[in-house]
């Protein structure tokens, strides 16, 4: 595994795809992607296929299977943050009462700042998280 995530780790990213079609995992392949996944998924399809020493019509196979873990995962992780801030944004609500709208529409324009000073930051990640699911439940309650 090392040596090809050596060798992958060493190429730069512009020739990146050429080296993935000279190893046979060309497939994997995509644009905009960071090249530490794309190293990472290219270092699993190649044991997948020594240790099954597939032949040309599996390396696709294995290369779907790949994708689709990917895909799976990614939908779990976007679940999972979507459930955060559904719960978020259902607390904000069963306070409703103690909310004006004034008061809240003022709360968001305070987040918004934050966000523009802090961006990049987890300072600033925090406060839009805040400033969106405000905004969610202002939309809600008002």
């Amino acid at each position: 595994m090392s040596n090809y995530k050596e060798q992958l780790e060493a190429v730069p990213y512009n020739k990146l795809k050429e080296e993935f079609i000279k190893l046979g995992v060309g497939p994997i392949w995509k644009s905009g992607v960071k090249k530490v996944e794309l190293i990472y998924n290219a270092v699993q399809a190649l044991e997948r296929m020594a240790s099954e020493e597939s032949e040309d019509s599996d390396v696709e196979n294995i290369i779907e299977e790949i994708k689709a873990e990917d895909i799976e995962a990614e939908l779990v992780e976007n679940e999972k943050e979507r459930s955060e801030f559904d719960k978020a944004v259902s607390k904000i609500v069963d306070q409703k009462d103690l909310w004006t709208k004034e008061a809240m529409a003022k709360r968001i324009k305070v987040y918004a700042n934050i966000f523009d000073q802090h961006r990049g930051n987890p300072k600033g990640d925090e406060s839009l998280f805040k400033q969106e699911t405000l905004q969610t439940a202002y939309d809600l309650i008002f």
